[in-house]
């Protein structure tokens, strides 16, 4: 076989080897971060384990078929480019699934190939075994660490290739000098595209997370926005039209003469103010016995959904009296000045007049100016202002 063509073949094999490596990753990643369906989050690892086992499979039959193909001498180094990858997926498997059935497949894998090369050599085959399982549990505890920086991952892939190239090597002893470059170089090259590869994917995982948060939530407070309360209110309005069971709640909060405090103390203070009440706001909802989502629905104005509620009004008093206390008890001191902070309530629930998901809240927005016209601190339930407690 001519220098030529053997060149050809190698750099042909080699990118079409980053190709199929490169595709595997996209679809392991989208396996492993982006599915969303039910079933797929419910059996995520167990999915990746076989993914992994079925691309390592379809690897080592490409390989087979490429050392049942022409001479001996043609087939020189063919197979090993397969074997390349399969000792990237098998390492990047390791560092992304830290689990261990992947571990104990990837012996067992390791285990099987040994044995269907090596037969009749039990004692090397245990030697070989054992150093390629301490590799593997080497690589998955310091998968974390490999992510970190470039040198950290090529010193251990450095020793996990090294030794299975040694250990394969026992089984194609005719590999010559230039062929070892080859091989060597090829290597190097997937485990570089694999690496970078990764980082890629999960630098656009990571921005990908932070717009969803960005659009999800204030920044501000923290809590989610008036986008996310428009979408979850809509998504209630569909499951109550198919079951009327399915009832739920709004309360609309107003923070009390929110612009004096700006004012006075300045839009840090104001701030301040709008991050402690969403967050004791945020506690107490969630020690309630009803599924609730509080969200920043304007500029000092917060709506809370009650989920799977009960048609009481007694209850409904109950928790917006309880909110208000909350906010009450809340002591900030701007400029040696002691604030105290109130709010103003509106609140109704789904009706099956209903005809669009906005419809409860425009009557519990109404409401809320309700209660600020009835000189605010006060609770309007379905219409009706409740009586301020004594103090």
């Amino acid at each position: 076989m001519s220098t030529q063509l053997i060149t050809l073949s190698y750099i042909s094999s080699l990118i079409a080897n980053v190709i199929t490596l490169l595709g595997g990753i996209s679809v392991f990643t989208w396996l492993k971060d982006e599915a969303k369906l039910p079933w797929i989050r419910r059996h995520r690892t167990l999915l990746l384990i076989l993914s992994g086992c079925l691309f390592l499979a379809f690897l080592h039959l490409e390989a087979w078929v490429n050392t049942q193909i022409g001479t001996s001498h043609e087939r020189l180094g063919l197979h090993w480019t397969y074997l390349n990858v399969e000792i990237v997926v098998l390492f990047n498997l390791l560092l992304l699934i830290r689990s261990k059935w992947q571990l104990l497949v990837g012996g067992s894998i390791v285990g099987l190939w040994l044995w269907s090369k090596w037969p009749g050599h039990d004692s090397l085959n245990g030697v070989a075994l054992a150093g390629l399982l301490v590799l593997l549990v080497i690589s998955q505890l310091c998968g974390d660490w490999a992510w970190r920086k470039r040198w950290h991952n090529t010193l251990l892939f450095t020793g996990f290739a090294g030794f299975a190239l040694a250990v394969a090597n026992q089984f194609y002893p005719t590999q010559d000098g230039l062929s070892w470059a080859r091989q060597i170089g090829a290597l190097i090259i997937l485990e570089i595209a694999a690496f970078e590869y990764n980082r890629i994917l999960h630098h656009h995982a990571v921005l990908t997370h932070i717009f969803a948060h960005e659009a999800k939530y204030d920044p501000l407070t923290g809590v989610r926005n008036f986008g996310a309360f428009s979408r979850d209110l809509e998504r209630l309005f569909q499951q109550f039209q198919t079951d009327a069971t399915q009832k739920y709640a709004i309360y609309t909060l107003d923070i009390d003469h929110f612009k004096r405090i700006n004012d006075t103390y300045g839009h840090l203070a104001g701030n301040q103010v709008l991050q402690t009440v969403s967050q004791h706001l945020n506690q107490y909802i969630s020690d309630l016995p009803y599924p609730a989502r509080l969200y920043r629905t304007g500029g000092e104005e917060f709506t809370v959904i009650l989920n799977a509620i009960t048609a009481s009004a007694n209850e409904a008093e109950l928790i917006s009296r309880g909110m208000q206390t909350v906010v009450a008890t809340l002591d900030f001191h701007f400029e040696q000045a002691q604030v105290n902070a109130t709010i103003s309530i509106g609140e109704d629930r789904v009706l099956a007049a209903d005809i669009s998901y906005l419809d409860l809240y425009k009557r519990a927005d109404h409401f809320l100016y309700t209660s600020k016209e009835n000189g605010r601190n006060a609770i309007t339930l379905r219409g009706k202002t409740l009586p301020r407690e004594s103090a």
